[in-house]
């Protein structure tokens, strides 16, 4: 009696652990605003859809990126039964953040499958790097899209049908990285089937039925529109449908390997890469493990590879997760299978990923701060500086910023009440610019505020390694007066 009631508390303590990291991450981002890409992809068309009474199924081109409007709709109709705020929509993601969680703990049982300590020490690995856990704190596409690509995963690996259209499905109509996904995952499913079961029109029927219905969706909104994907009637994407030239395409693919191997995660690529390197050097036979997450891997870089090179279109780190979220797995499954330091290398393997929140570029490199918990103390430091401007009575509809920090406060802190918009910066007008290292703009405005004579520091925030400072731009000198 003592043993089952033992056995039963420690069930309850592992599926509790899930609910647990959720409900943690999103007490420490509860008041985490609209921040990058976000803004344009949910917090406009929702605000949209809320504004106007749910008028119409699809949003204006003025305020739509291409994205199916489903997650959109979702935060809208969450607003309407809970109410309208940052707190309220974050809340609206934590079942997405759970559920992620859950299926990496669920994928990490199929990797060691009698080990509860290493399924706990791999299901943290993955939640420690620096893009997942950072998506996981935002309100953003990505964090519904992994949950979705997670389960389809579980799903084919526990051979569950249903589950696996119901996936691939949702994961392809909230966003079109999902749609992407969708593609990998569809190219895995059939090798699966064919190299551990029996490929029949009843599993190629199987993936192929939500692909139809995401099909649809799609072609309803080109109906409807007349584009899919790209916005042809707004300038604000205009260039995102252009296809790069020689030397634009040779910078694609060093980005594209940057971002995969950033943030710590060129340590992991480097063991992952020579334990492969030694299996095949010793001639062994890859177990079926390996082979699932190689396979996993390879269709998500087949499908991403091509798509992000060819285009003008930036891509982010965050682009990456469906590759991102299944190395850690290789390189602990490899650590344990066919290393002899495997303490070692797994406790590198975690200061790796760790030591990646401390990753800053100087300020003239471009960095994907939304994939990282550094930019977290940007929140509260953006606070901070707009009521340093209240106080110091400057008008901040005067003041000058930059991306991500141009969109009205009504779609960044859905402000209802002192809404105001900050400018574009202008290198002539700008009177206040308000600059954050989390910035990425061009290295022309970066020498004016930095490096002349035109502008001077008002005010300085700091913290951790985020900064926020309001430049003020100097006064001529007065003309010297003539001598009598």
């Amino acid at each position: 009696m003592i043993e089952i009631t033992s056995i039963l508390k420690k069930n309850i303590v592992q599926k509790s652990i899930p609910l647990i990291i959720g409900m943690l991450i999103f007490i420490i981002s509860r008041n985490y605003f609209f921040f990058w890409d976000t803004i344009s992809q949910i917090s406009i068309p929702a605000n949209w859809y809320f504004d106007n009474n749910f008028k119409s199924f699809w949003v204006p081109d003025e305020s739509t990126t291409g994205h199916l409007p489903v997650l959109p709709l979702y935060v809208a109709f969450g607003w309407s039964l809970l109410g309208k705020s940052i707190v309220i929509t974050n809340l609206l993601f934590v079942p997405f953040v759970i559920g992620i969680i859950y299926q990496l703990k669920s994928l990490s049982e199929k990797v060691f499958h009698d080990n509860i300590v290493l399924q706990n020490l791999l299901m943290l690995l993955v939640l420690l790097d620096a893009t997942l856990l950072s998506q996981l704190s935002m309100i953003t596409p990505d964090t519904p899209h992994i949950f979705f690509y997670l389960l389809s995963i579980n799903a084919i690996l526990s051979n569950k049908r249903a589950l696996l259209v119901f996936a691939v499905t949702l994961m392809g109509l909230v966003s079109m990285r999902g749609t992407m996904t969708i593609g990998g995952i569809t190219i895995f499913y059939l090798l699966y089937q064919y190299s551990f079961k029996k490929l029949s029109i009843r599993e190629i029927s199987t993936i192929i039925f939500p692909v139809f219905i995401v099909g649809i969706a799609y072609g309803l909104h080109y109906f409807t529109k007349g584009w899919v994907v790209h916005n042809i009637n707004s300038s604000n994407w205009s260039s995102s449908s252009e296809l790069v030239d020689f030397s634009h395409l040779i910078k694609n693919i060093i980005v594209f390997n940057w971002q995969l191997a950033d943030y710590g995660r060129i340590v992991l690529w480097f063991i992952s890469f020579y334990g492969l390197y030694k299996i095949i050097r010793n001639k062994q036979a890859f177990d079926n493990t390996t082979l699932i997450l190689l396979v996993l891997i390879a269709t998500q870089i087949i499908i991403w590879f091509p798509i992000t090179i060819a285009h003008k279109n930036p891509f982010g780190h965050r682009y990456f997760l469906p590759i991102i979220v299944l190395l850690p797995f290789l390189t602990l499954h490899l650590i344990h299978k066919y290393f002899n330091k495997t303490h070692l290398l797994t406790a590198i393997s975690f200061i790796a990923l760790t030591g990646g929140y401390f990753v800053v570029y100087p300020k003239k490199i471009a960095q994907g701060w939304d994939a990282t918990p550094a930019h977290w103390s940007y929140y509260s430091l953006r606070k901070e500086m707009i009521s340093y401007l209240d106080n110091q009575s400057i008008d901040k509809n005067n003041v000058s910023s930059f991306f991500p920090n141009l969109a009205s406060s009504y779609h960044i802190d859905l402000d209802t009440i002192n809404t105001f918009n900050f400018n574009r910066f202008n290198n002539l007008k700008s009177q206040y610019v308000f600059y954050s290292n989390v910035y990425n703009m061009s290295d022309e405005a970066i020498d004016l505020l930095f490096h002349s004579d035109s502008f001077k520091k008002k005010h300085i925030l700091k913290k951790g390694q985020v900064y926020i400072i309001l430049f003020e731009r100097k006064q001529d000198d007065p003309p010297t007066p003539p001598v009598p």
